[in-house]
């Protein structure tokens, strides 16, 4: 698991320095807002976390987002990751998603398609990487994929957002969709 993160790790590294910030007039952020969402639900279990640290001895800036899913049989976790070099805020060229799965049988082996309906608007973003892990009666699985910055803010700027990794299908809750706007409108120093 560790080498798949630092794999993603350097990945989001080489996509997201933008080279040209002028091009901050073409995207569409969402309006800047206060995180105000109740993180933790009645049983203390954390149901968002929003983290910015600054690395002083690699010199880079990690920004990140973690949406935990209840109810759903196997997809725990949807994240969004993107990091900077130094600790003055840049805009990314794209954003690593990606979805934590645990089961007790391998879900993602066969596929990892993902495709989305935005508003009920069709956006196949393609099959996404993935690696595994076997524990005491368990499996897990991550699956990431980066994203263009344009992608990543329509996403964040529709109102209704369902998800269809393979074949499990869910829709995002109201608080799940503020806390991505929340973090898109963040992007923009």
């Amino acid at each position: 698991m560790r080498i798949v993160f630092m794999f993603f790790l350097f990945a989001t590294r080489m996509v997201c320095g933008m080279e040209n910030q002028s091009a901050l007039k073409a995207y569409s952020f969402p309006e800047k807002r206060v995180f105000n969402h109740p993180a933790f639900s009645a049983d203390r279990q954390a149901q968002f976390y929003y983290n910015t640290r600054f690395n002083r001895f690699k010199n880079y800036t990690t920004v990140d987002l973690g949406l935990k899913f209840t109810g759903l049989p196997n997809i725990r976790k949807f994240s969004a990751f993107y990091l900077y070099d130094g600790s003055v805020p840049t805009i990314p060229d794209g954003v690593s998603i990606g979805f934590f799965s645990m089961s007790e049988d391998w879900e993602f082996l066969r596929g990892t398609s993902l495709d989305l309906l935005l508003d009920d608007k069709p956006l196949h973003l393609g099959d996404m990487d993935r690696s595994g892990d076997v524990g005491r009666g368990y499996v897990t699985e991550s699956m990431y994929l980066i994203i263009p910055l344009e992608t990543f803010l329509e996403i964040a700027n529709a109102s209704k957002i369902e998800i269809k990794l393979f074949s499990t299908e869910f829709e995002l809750s109201h608080e799940q969709i503020e806390a991505l706007k929340h973090y898109a409108s963040e992007i923009q120093p």
